[in-house]
């Protein structure tokens, strides 16, 4: 891939990170895709979908991965799409001010800095071909001045042939990275950003709890640990059940995405599980792939928790949206639009309660305007009189509903 200008444009969009994935695909001659791409890429969501028999693996090769013809379909597809996912997720949390503050603070000018940043040091456990590594790299990139290093950037996977993949992908984004690979966590070090992307789902669930605990005695004093796993049900609400177990963990704190600390009401039902969506503009590529394959990945779900150190998250909270208060609840539906209405299920209170919401559009007003502008996962503050009817509550034209990002 050619070089490029170091400074990345300061409001960073999903077509310039595309842009980027584009060339990197370009340079590993997987596009313009070639003939049988697509059906390898259906033949990989149909077992990344639970629809067949879990792919084989020999030793600590994923095949896939070792295969040509799937290797190119799993970049072509699936590295994108989790890239992107990354980097609007971090977007997400970040914006409702759950990243720990980044180095310098001071926006981006030509002019070196007279002092350097220290930049963040940045686990991605499991990396494989390095997805969540580079969307995150992609975010930082946009915080901190062009003239520092974004991250100490570290790949842990147990496939040397997954790493190799990822740290050649990685040089060839331009983005000024010091990055180290192994296939463990280096011994006596902690991390600013811990990413678990689709490994817990991987394993049974003890050994998803050692993993975890593993990770968790990794962090620094301000670090964050995400963990995110695919929005299917079966693994979004072994996450939940996870989630639940570790609300008496002694060393660490739940930060997002829940609006309390008891127990999800989200799977109480057999079929109910809970997950984010980001909407993004599919690249040309994945368009085309998704027509010939019959599907739609015009949304990016996610089923994903953020953690911190006991310590540091009452800071987080501060700093942050406080989402402890019983006026804010986290929208977890789409919305639902009836005749001369519209509806969203809620999940807060002191004891993560869901609710149904509602609101007339007749009763829309400059109070109330941010609930009929509300998406899933967003944060929504509402304040003054619910009213209850049936088995939901009402909006009217005088209750308030902020949309709370920073």
């Amino acid at each position: 891939m050619g070089k490029k200008d170091a400074t990345l444009p300061e409001t960073q969009t999903t077509q310039s990170l595309t842009a980027l994935i584009e060339g990197l695909l370009v340079d590993e001659h997987i596009l313009p895709a070639q003939r049988g791409l697509a059906r390898n890429v259906g033949d990989l969501s149909d077992f990344f979908n639970r629809l067949k028999k879990p792919l084989p693996t020999s030793g600590k090769e994923h095949l896939y991965m070792s295969d040509p013809d799937l290797r190119a379909a799993y970049l072509a597809y699936f590295f994108p799409v989790n890239c992107v996912k990354t980097f609007l997720l971090l977007r997400r949390i970040a914006s409702e001010g759950f990243l720990p503050p980044m180095s310098p603070t001071t926006p981006k000018t030509s002019t070196p800095p007279t002092t350097t940043a220290t930049p963040w040091r940045i686990l991605d456990f499991g990396c494989g071909p390095g997805s969540a590594a580079l969307g995150a790299a992609f975010y930082l990139e946009s915080h901190l001045n062009p003239h520092s290093a974004v991250a100490e950037l570290y790949l842990v996977d147990q496939s040397a042939t997954v790493l190799e993949t990822a740290v050649r992908l990685l040089e060839r984004s331009d983005l000024p990275l010091q990055i180290h690979a192994a296939s463990r966590i280096p011994q006596e070090m902690d991390f600013d950003l811990i990413l678990a992307f689709n490994v817990l789902n991987e394993n049974t669930v003890e050994e998803s709890q050692r993993i975890f605990t593993l990770l968790k005695n990794r962090l620094s004093p301000t670090g964050r640990l995400l963990v995110a796993e695919p929005a299917l049900r079966e693994t979004a609400r072994r996450l939940i059940e996870l989630r639940d177990q570790l609300l008496t963990d002694p060393d660490v704190a739940l930060l997002w995405p829940c609006c309390h600390c008891a127990n999800c009401q989200g799977i109480l039902a057999e079929n109910d599980w809970c997950h984010g969506t980001e909407v993004w503009e599919r690249p040309d590529w994945i368009a085309q792939i998704d027509r010939e394959i019959g599907s739609k990945k015009e949304r990016l779900n996610y089923a994903a928790l953020l953690y911190a150190t006991k310590d540091s998250a009452g800071t987080a909270s501060a700093s942050g949206t406080n989402i402890t208060s019983d006026t804010t609840w986290r929208v977890v539906s789409d919305p639902i639009i009836e005749r001369g209405k519209r509806l969203l299920y809620l999940c807060g209170g002191p004891t993560g309660e869901r609710i149904r919401a509602t609101a007339l559009e007749r009763h829309l007003s400059e109070k109330n305007r941010d609930f009929f502008a509300a998406r899933r996962y967003d944060l929504l503050r509402i304040e003054g009189t619910l009213e209850k009817k049936g088995d939901g509550f009402r909006l009217s034209p005088e209750t308030t509903a902020t949309l709370m990002r920073s």
